[in-house]
């Protein structure tokens, strides 16, 4: 596997640091160090220096960079009531560990990124607007479902019923087959996206209607972020080589319109949430921030030791059909484990009966079993796997093989969850089944699309 030197020297120097400080995490002083030299790491090497790969990688830049901000709060910041688990903040010294499971797992995307990336031919991007009428097509699909998802919560908007996403679940969203849609409405936001980027005005103007309209439904049921922050990581991901393609100052225009995106996105997060609670918006940062370290802090503090002998349970639950999260009351795998560990029974039942779920446990399942060894391990396996599907994404993309982007795409979606709640069923249910079985006949071969009396559509070699 090939390295380049300057990612290897930096790497390791962070490396070295943050495992002296896991060492002596005990001392409260060494947080600070970890803490000091991971923003560092995090702000201007992974993020400022490295522009490209903070778009490619956006979702799981969030996701490391809250936890570890959550984590800090709970641990520097003594006497924060965290609601969730009905304790008090204090130093138990987990920072540092998390950290260190952090960089190495960023130090395994970057090894796989770097020599996975050059296999793709991004030459074949231009090619896709070739494919402009199929994609018109496929947006005016779109855009009909969207707008029959819209129709049916219309009349009921959150903000005005003063309701959050699982009380409005619960007592206004009645989908019917159109659930379908929603739960798919990123994987379907691909083609309205590549309306946008490849046709010209008229079927543009219709592609950023279709975005719009979910924008507007997913704001309509009550969500504050995951919707919004998911669109904006797709729309990258589908943009991206062409934003390579124009140039460092079109990158930084990228960059600094995606910044100021995920900014509002937040606003109004914070808007939303503290209209429909007791909290002002210093409290809910707090708590809201809180809950991405609370899982990890609390677990690390009253875990003495490990337990492999139930791992057994997570390789158990991969085919236990529980589908929703209410169907998880009691459960004894991944997230739900680490729940009933480290709350009151009665809370977490109550919290799953609502079909809601703690945040940040991919961690603390693996300290759970395996210690620390487990973490890095975890950190290592999770890395490979994310880069891997990433590039496989933009590769048959630039390829035109427009099912495989989409089988990756939605394995992408599906690494979010693995990371942050240990759960893996989905990865084993009947549709990742036969996307494994799709993948595998089709290796080497695709489903081409041209124009001969309409559209139409033969299995070809690649070339």
């Amino acid at each position: 596997m090939k390295v380049r030197k300057s990612v290897l020297t930096t790497n390791l120097f962070f490396g070295f640091i943050f495992i002296i400080c896991s060492i002596f995490s005990r001392i409260k002083f060494f947080s600070y160090i970890a803490l000091l030299f991971f923003t560092v790491y995090f702000v201007f090497y992974l993020v400022l220096k490295n522009k490209e790969f903070a778009l490619k990688y956006l979702a799981f830049l969030f996701i490391s960079g809250t936890a570890v901000l959550g984590t800090s709060i709970i641990e520097l910041i003594d006497g924060i009531f965290l609601v969730e688990l009905r304790t008090y903040s204090s130093f138990v010294g987990s920072l540092p560990l998390l950290i260190l499971g952090y960089w190495f797992f960023w130090f395994i995307i970057e090894l796989f990124d770097f020599n996975l990336n050059s296999t793709i031919n991004y030459n074949k991007i231009d090619e896709l607007s070739k494919y402009k009428i199929f994609f018109a097509i496929m947006n005016l699909i779109i855009l009909v479902m969207f707008l029959l998802l819209f129709s049916k919560v219309a009349a009921y908007p959150a903000f005005l019923l003063g309701v959050d996403r699982f009380i409005y679940a619960s007592e206004f969203l009645q989908l019917g087959i159109l659930e379908k849609v929603a739960t798919n409405a990123p994987l379907l936001a691909v083609f309205p996206i590549l309306t946008i980027i490849y046709n010209n005005n008229f079927h543009r103007i219709l592609g950023i209607v279709s975005l719009s309209i979910y924008v507007l439904y997913f704001i309509w049921i009550g969500n504050k972020f995951g919707p919004f922050f998911t669109l904006i990581c797709v729309f990258l991901l589908v943009y991206y080589k062409k934003i390579m393609n124009n140039g460092e100052i079109f990158l930084k225009r990228i960059f600094a319109v995606s910044i100021t995106i995920f900014t509002l996105v937040l606003l109004y997060t914070i808007m939303f949430s503290t209209s429909i609670s007791s909290y002002n918006g210093i409290s809910y940062i707090e708590q809201r921030a809180s809950q991405q370290g609370q899982l990890w802090w609390k677990t690390y503090d009253i875990v003495d030791s490990t337990h492999p002998e139930e791992f057994i349970n997570e390789v158990k639950a991969l085919n236990n059909g529980k589908e929703s999260i209410s169907d998880n009351i009691g459960s004894d795998y991944g997230i739900y484990k680490i729940m009933y560990l480290c709350a009151p029974k009665k809370l977490v039942d109550a919290k799953l009966a609502s079909g809601s779920r703690y945040s940040e446990a991919g961690f603390a399942t693996m300290y759970y079993y395996f210690g620390k060894f487990g973490v890095l391990v975890f950190s290592c396996l999770i890395g490979c796997l994310i880069a891997i599907t990433i590039n496989a994404f933009l590769k048959y993309l630039a390829l035109g093989d427009y099912i495989k982007a989409l089988i990756f795409l939605r394995f992408f979606l599906l690494e979010r969850t693995a990371i942050t709640m240990f759960t893996f069923n989905d990865f084993f249910g009947i549709v990742s089944i036969l996307s494994y079985m799709y993948l595998l006949i089709m290796i080497n071969k695709k489903i081409k699309i041209y124009k001969k009396n309409g559209l139409t559509f033969s299995i070809v070699n690649y070339k």
